[in-house]
């Protein structure tokens, strides 16, 4: 399984992209870029096994209208999506503990080929919203679906969530089931800082 990569992120900051991926077993390096002058928090994405610690992320999404994460609920628990397929996965942002985000890669169902991948379920709470989780988890499910499949799909009709994709790479697609799509072997990828090793 894939182990937990972590992000650091300074305090306070609200780039689009103030997270810097740090790989497992590395320590956190104590000069530019990764602190600016301020204390650190790590964001963690790691493996989803259970959906226990999403349960809070699920009331906060209908309490804003959402509807997707009861069907990652419903799916999961009928079996239709486990995400645990090849290159399947479901991961979970962290943030100094706290779950602060989810998101899903699978096989798109709708695709009709089994080398196109699916985006599903990206959620963050609206607390830990402008931090670059949401970021950090479509890169990392980005990062991954580069060994398992040519292109990803989603659907979306969030303008923040298109914004987001967008930024990551991802083109505006016509066509059935499908809001959105990258390339991945010919469109730019959601970019990841290096990561560095302390001097």
């Amino acid at each position: 399984p894939r182990g937990a990569a972590l992000f650091a992120l300074a305090r306070g900051g609200r780039a689009p992209w103030a997270a810097h991926l740090l790989w497992p077993g590395r320590a956190v390096p104590q000069g530019p870029p990764f602190c600016y002058g301020r204390a650190m928090a790590l964001i963690e994405i790691a493996p989803l096994t259970s959906l226990a610690c999403v349960l809070p992320l699920r009331r906060l999404a209908r309490e804003e209208g959402w509807r997707f994460l009861d069907r990652l609920f419903d799916e999961w628990a009928s079996g239709a999506a486990r995400f645990s397929g090849r290159g399947e996965e479901m991961l979970c942002a962290r943030l100094e503990g706290r779950v602060a985000g989810v998101g899903g890669l699978c096989r798109d169902p709708f695709a009709g080929d089994r080398r196109i991948g699916r985006i599903r379920h990206v959620y963050v709470a609206p607390a830990f919203r402008g931090l670059g989780i949401a970021r950090a988890l479509v890169g990392s499910l980005v990062a991954d679906a580069g060994a398992h499949f040519t292109a990803l799909r989603l659907v979306t009709e969030n303008p923040a969530a298109d914004a987001l994709y967008r930024a990551c790479g991802f083109r505006r697609a016509a066509g059935d089931r499908q809001t959105h799509r990258l390339d991945l072997a010919g469109d730019s990828p959601c970019p990841l800082p290096i990561p560095q090793t302390p001097q």
